[in-house]
C-alpha cells in the first residue's frame, strides 16, 4: 500500500514538474516622444531602419510614421502609432523630422531579456515584455522612461 502511494505521489510530482519551466518574454518595443517641437513639425516623421551595427550604411526600410501625440506644455507624448513606428533592439534607426530640419540617430538599444515562469496551470506569457532601459541618441546614452519610451529634444 505504501509503495502504491509513493508511486502515485511520484507520478503526480513528475507530471507537474514536466509542465513547469520558463519561457522568454516577448521582445520589447520603444516609442518616442518629442520635446520643443510644434504640432506641424510632429505631423511629418520618417523612420529609417538600418542593419544593426552597420554605421547607417545598410538601410533596410524607410516609412512615414503615423502617430498620435498628446501635448503637455512643450512635450508631445506618443499615444498611438502604426506598427512600423515602434523601435526594436535588433536594428539601428534614423528618425527624421523634415519640417524641423532634424535627424536623430538611434543606436545601441539595450534590451533586458526576461523570462516568465509557467506551469500546467499558467502556460501563457501574457503581459511579459522585455525591458529596454537604455538607448543611444546621436551618440548620447539616454535612459528610457518606464522601459518603453524616450524623448527627442529639439
Amino acid at each position: 500500500m505504501k509503495v502504491q502511494i509513493h508511486h502515485i505521489l511520484f507520478t503526480v510530482l513528475l507530471v507537474l514538474g514536466i509542465g513547469c519551466g520558463s519561457t522568454p518574454c516577448s521582445p520589447g518595443n520603444l516609442q518616442f516622444g518629442l520635446i520643443g517641437f510644434s504640432d506641424p513639425e510632429s505631423n511629418q516623421i520618417i523612420l529609417r531602419k538600418y542593419t544593426l551595427g552597420s554605421q547607417f550604411s545598410q538601410k533596410i526600410d524607410s516609412v512615414f510614421v503615423t502617430a498620435g501625440f498628446s501635448r503637455s506644455n512643450d512635450t508631445l507624448t506618443m499615444t498611438s502609432v502604426n506598427g512600423d513606428g515602434l523601435l526594436r533592439s535588433s536594428y539601428d534607426y534614423e528618425i527624421v523630422l523634415p519640417l524641423a530640419g532634424r535627424i536623430y540617430r538611434i543606436t545601441k538599444i539595450q534590451e533586458e531579456e526576461r523570462f516568465i515562469k509557467h506551469s500546467l496551470f499558467k502556460p501563457r506569457r501574457d503581459g511579459c515584455i522585455n525591458r529596454m532601459p537604455v538607448v543611444t541618441i546621436n551618440q548620447q546614452e539616454t535612459l528610457t522612461e518606464d522601459y518603453f519610451r524616450f524623448y527627442l529634444k529639439k
